[in-house]
């Protein structure tokens, strides 16, 4: 008996089948987790940590990251670790064992050993960050080509990440093809001696006129008003007016005096 024949003569337990594949394709379809963005995970956590008053790497290594990976050595369901120390920032990556069932528990583990640790680093130095690694695969690729220079074009990338976050939905936005902005402030070593300067001296001369803090709330009868102390540098050429210090005679030593601002884009 083939089954035409066999579903025209049981036709009762045949339509009885049917019913229980559609009704459960309707209970599978508004159950089951689907993503149109997914994440995917890695099991790579990181552990970025910061002082922009630490510009040696080799300092940053001795007073940051290989506490840390010290504090963290132990911890339970670790693979492997790696870390980076370069100016200012510390970064440890961490790979989590194969079989290991819950991240969560060893994210929870790491901090546990973070808040040990923190007491004995540099009193400058910031919290350090604990995430996991985690990626997706972008939904819409948007490119934008011009005859304008790298400059110009950064611009409008700029202007159309701003404004593409703003679309409701959209989780991230991540920009390639174009280097990130930068200044560099190329320094004549002889005549920065000459008045008696070091790179550190001009590290913070820096750090301190570009500023964006906090000065508290003021209250009113009219209201409430935050306060904030802004002292950013917005354009790359103030950094020449920036006065390091007075000499004897109480001229001010401006970075301009010894040193040259470019303006430019990072090298890959």
């Amino acid at each position: 008996m083939n089954i035409g024949k066999f579903s025209v003569i049981q036709r009762v337990p045949v339509n009885f089948a049917v019913i229980i594949v559609v009704l459960a394709g309707i209970y599978f379809f508004n159950t089951l987790p689907r993503e149109t963005f997914p994440l995917i995970d890695t099991k790579v956590i990181s552990i970025l940590t910061l002082d922009p008053d630490i510009s040696s790497p080799l300092d940053v290594e001795k007073l940051i990251t290989v506490p840390i990976e010290e504090e963290i050595d132990d911890v339970d369901g670790i693979d492997e670790i790696t870390s980076e120390s370069l100016e200012g920032r510390s970064l440890i990556m961490i790979k989590a064992d194969e079989n290991l069932k819950n991240i969560d528990t060893l994210i929870n583990d790491l901090r546990q050993k973070i808040d040990i640790v923190k007491s004995k680093l540099p009193e400058t130095t910031d919290d350090p960050v604990i995430q996991e690694i985690k990626f997706s695969i972008p939904l819409i690729t948007v490119s934008i080509s011009g005859r304008l220079e790298m400059m110009s074009l950064k611009k409008y990338v700029d202007m159309l990440e701003d404004n593409l976050k703003l679309v409701k939905g959209v989780n991230d936005v991540i920009i390639s093809g174009v280097e990130d902005r930068e200044v560099w402030v190329e320094v004549d070593p002889l005549r920065m001696a000459s008045y008696n300067l070091t790179i550190d001296d001009v590290s913070r001369a820096i750090k301190r006129k570009n500023i964006n803090l906090s000065g508290g709330k003021l209250k009113t009868s009219r209201g409430e008003f935050q306060i904030r102390a802004l002292g950013e540098i917005i354009n790359p050429q103030e950094i020449m007016d920036i006065i390091v210090k007075k000499d004897i005679e109480g001229r001010s030593v401006k970075i301009g005096d010894f040193a040259v601002v470019h303006d430019r884009f990072e090298e890959s």
